[in-house]
């Protein structure tokens, strides 16, 4: 690796998601939840009777491992799954009161965490923040897509401050 490397969006972006990872898995160490664990459980609390492909769709995981994932969570009795008359392949995720206690107690402390990592930066910085982050997501998601031959190869070029 080169002192170059360091220099990129890439690398500036994964070095910022392991520490607000490791800032999240201190407050959070009390749980004893991974990281994946709390992806998937943001996604259902968000909204219940996902499908696990669904949930795949929108975690970005491979269905394998969503329902590895799922598995964990449902020994810890935090979910339940459950199959959709006819058609045992159609499962659908819910809460469990134990899951839903879970997200009284862990939503305060994720959103401590997030309000000390922007502690100090403007308001208007974290909004330029934002829309360059959703540029640059758009910009790999079109490279891959076209990569893929599924979407166009058109990068949006215009100035990231513009994006909405």
């Amino acid at each position: 690796m080169t002192d170059k490397s360091k220099e990129t969006v890439g690398y500036a972006i994964r070095q910022t998601h392991v520490a607000i990872s490791r800032a999240l898995q201190k407050r959070l160490a009390l749980y004893n939840m991974t990281s994946p664990q709390m992806i998937f459980l943001r996604e259902i609390w968000l909204e219940e009777g996902l499908s696990q492909r669904e949930l795949s769709g929108r975690v970005g995981t491979a269905e394998s491992t969503t329902v590895s994932a799922l598995r964990v969570l449902e020994r810890r009795k935090l979910i339940k799954r459950v199959a959709k008359t006819g058609d045992r392949r159609a499962v659908r995720v819910y809460l469990t009161p134990a899951g839903r206690q879970l997200e009284f107690d862990v939503v305060p402390k994720i959103h401590a965490v997030n309000d000390m990592v922007i502690q100090g930066i403007p308001a208007h910085d974290l909004e330029m923040l934002d829309r360059t982050l959703a540029r640059i997501r758009l910009n790999a998601e079109a490279f891959v897509g076209a990569r893929s031959g599924r979407a166009s190869a058109r990068v949006v070029q215009e100035n990231p401050s513009a994006a909405t």
